[in-house]
């Protein structure tokens, strides 16, 4: 943010601009604990003087999911500082003009914070493991790769998937608060990474959609809806949770299809892509879905989600067939890419085994 001629300097000294630092090569220095201290200073200060806004954007903004989930008062807290970053940064102008004229800044203080508003940058960003004095960040929304700065005292994490606030000072990017983990990337090649992919797959193809719906003209509602598609997937895996309680594990060998198993594989006949009929798709879909059904009798809430993860598994498991994408088939049953995902890891739990012995 440009500084203008005769507005009092921001290095503190009270004399103009011009009459001070405008001509000096380092006119004005932030440290991190600078910076983290305007952080939580601004938030302190909105809490106590005005908090009721931003309570009601983030009751109506988040799924309700979300308060579910915040459960733990540190993860709470976390969370809770990250999204009133975005609320000031991205969305409050008129919170922003009141935490400006507090009387708690000096001028080099309020020129900084003034200078965050619509620059900084919230999202959900792919984090390599950082330790000492910065990480590594890549939006998974728009694809850009950020090199942040970190304070001294900024605690060590893990890579991996997280929610998180930048904001720029002096040509460098710095967080705001604390990455909010989702989760940790595996340390070895193993089952677990092969899931791992999977999951940043469909949420990195759910941020790019997100991303170019609304970064031109409604750049602030992207970080909510990120957001809210994680909470949606937390909801999906809590209901998956509560169907597992009452599911059926006895394997029937002679298994009769309910109604709406069969409406499940009926509509993923309808849709199944031509390549996929070529290659004798439907009866290796017709033998996956009797296994799984047999062994999980699943609850299906919407059988769009099981048809699409069904098409998946067939096409990129047991096809390996080059042009399926849960990107496609999410628009092609109007589902979201992180249910297909959900729904594929749940048929390659229970047939893992057992297609082995179907297949032969």
């Amino acid at each position: 943010m440009a500084v203008g001629r005769n507005e009092p300097c921001p290095c503190g000294s009270g004399k103009k601009y011009k009459k001070c630092c405008m001509n000096k090569v380092t006119s004005i220095t932030y440290t991190g604990k600078d910076i983290t201290w305007i952080q939580g200073q601004s938030f302190q200060y909105i809490m106590n003087h005005s908090p009721a806004s931003f309570q009601h954007y983030m009751a109506d903004s988040l799924e309700e999911e979300a308060f579910i989930h915040l459960n733990d008062e540190s993860e709470t807290q976390l969370f809770t500082l990250l999204y009133f970053g975005h609320y000031l940064l991205e969305r409050g102008d008129e919170e922003m003009k009141l935490l400006a004229d507090a009387p708690i800044w000096n001028v080099k203080q309020r020129h900084l914070l003034k200078s965050w508003q619509h620059q900084a940058v919230f999202s959900l960003f792919q984090l390599e493991e950082w330790s000492g004095s910065s990480m590594q960040a890549t939006d998974l929304a728009s694809g850009k790769s950020y090199q942040v700065e970190l304070p001294s005292d900024y605690p060590p994490g893990p890579a991996g998937l997280g929610f998180l606030g930048l904001v720029p000072v002096q040509g460098k990017w710095f967080a705001f608060g604390v990455p909010y983990m989702i989760v940790t990337r595996p340390e070895r090649e193993t089952a677990e990474m092969e899931k791992y992919d999977v999951f940043v797959e469909a949420f990195q193809l759910s941020a790019r959609d997100a991303y170019q719906r609304l970064e031109k003209e409604e750049k602030e509602k992207l970080f909510p809806a990120l957001l809210n598609d994680y909470f949606s997937h937390l909801r999906e895996e809590r209901l998956a949770s509560e169907e597992d309680t009452s599911v059926n594990q006895n394997i029937t060998a002679d298994h009769s299809w309910s109604e709406d198993e069969q409406d499940v594989f009926r509509l993923f006949t309808e849709k199944a892509e031509p390549e996929l009929r070529e290659n004798n798709g439907i009866a290796e879909a017709e033998k996956t879905w009797v296994t799984f059904c047999s062994q999980t009798s699943p609850v299906i809430r919407k059988k769009e989600v099981f048809a699409a993860a069904l098409e998946y598994y067939v096409g990129k498991h047991s096809l390996a067939l080059e042009n399926v994408t849960q990107k496609k088939l999410a628009e092609k049953y109007d589902v979201s890419p992180t249910t297909i995902s959900k729904r594929v890891r749940d048929i390659d739990a229970v047939l893992s085994d057992a297609l082995d012995t179907v297949g032969k």
